[in-house]
């Protein structure tokens, strides 16, 4: 992935299985973000998000993190996918991460708050539920 970083601190949000959305300053880095996501990092776009914020989610994640975390939903609010692992919100402007705005952040916030137990077939790979679940209790994370 090639992304311009720069060492400043920007504010964005964690999004970690089985819990509630976390705000963080952290250092705009690869290394942040990797440490943050357990690996390679890779950029997605999230169409309800515009094109000015994108995800940050490990590479593969599915195959290196068994652990699903939050659903991605087509234009008809159906699950057609998931995000595996945790993954980071962060905005984009010229190409480089900044820090999301107020805007931003409750938009964000508000699509990606509520943990879910996700359950897909797995003979056909679609999905079966996307279940509502209680937050786990937080944990003070390192990036």
């Amino acid at each position: 992935m090639k992304q311009k970083l720069n060492n400043s601190k920007i504010r964005c949000i964690l999004v970690r299985p089985h819990r509630l959305p976390e705000i963080l300053r952290i250092n705009n880095s690869l290394s942040s973000f990797e440490k943050g996501v357990g690996g390679t990092v890779d950029r997605i776009l999230v169409p309800e998000l515009g094109d000015q914020i994108c995800l940050l989610i490990r590479k593969e994640g599915f195959i290196f993190t068994p652990e699903k975390n939050r659903p991605l939903f087509d234009d008809k609010g159906n699950p057609y996918d998931c995000i595996y692992g945790s993954f980071f919100i962060v905005g984009m402007e010229g190409g480089a991460f900044r820090s999301l705005d107020d805007r931003e952040l409750v938009t964000a916030l508000r699509l990606y708050e509520q943990p879910y137990k996700i359950i897909i077939d797995d003979n056909n790979n679609h999905f079966i539920a996307c279940i509502p679940e209680e937050p786990s209790e937080m944990e003070a994370v390192q990036c």
